[in-house]
């Protein structure tokens, strides 16, 4: 799986399945059979699979929190901090691409703790994305996209990576 920055807020999930396109905190548009015209646009909270890709919608502030599920790596898409709950009943999550803008860093460090993930992309301006780094007391790397496969995941640490594009 290959994830891109395509905006502010908003990354491209390449998958073997197909591709997804998510504005973090407001939609997640899955592209799949190379039918461009017609994406699946998810928008409101619920269970949703589309050709193997599947994606946990919950109700957040502001929007929703999406947990995308592909290649046997699961990536949750937030804007805002979620409810404990929801961060319980997961498992493993491989990636959290995070919106830095609407939080406080101090907020999303605690709840970036609870979740544990392998991978954290801060996403929003580059002030609160700095900010967020700082707090995190973690080093980032810089890079055009971050590929992964389940194998190459390695769950005993948390990297930063800030995704340029």
């Amino acid at each position: 799986m290959d994830i891109t920055c395509l905006g502010e807020n908003q990354y491209k999930l390449k998958s073997k399945k197909g591709s997804l396109e998510v504005t973090l905190g407001e939609k997640v548009e899955i592209v799949s059979g190379g039918n461009t015209n017609s994406p699946f646009v998810i928008r409101q909270p619920g269970e949703y699979e589309v050709d193997g890709i599947s994606v946990f919608a919950y109700a957040a502030t502001g929007g929703i929190a999406a947990l995308v599920q592909v290649d046997d790596i699961k990536i949750f898409c937030l804007a805002n901090i979620i409810d404990d709950s929801v961060i319980e009943d997961q498992e493993t999550v491989d990636v959290v691409l995070l919106s830095c803008d609407n939080v406080g860093s101090k907020d999303l460090v605690e709840m970036i703790g609870k979740i544990e993930p392998s991978y954290v992309v801060p996403a929003g301006s580059k002030e609160f994305i700095t900010k967020f780094v700082s707090t995190f007391e973690h080093t980032a790397r810089e890079m055009p996209k971050l590929s992964l496969t389940k194998a190459t995941i390695n769950a005993e640490i948390t990297d930063v990576v800030i995704l340029t594009g």
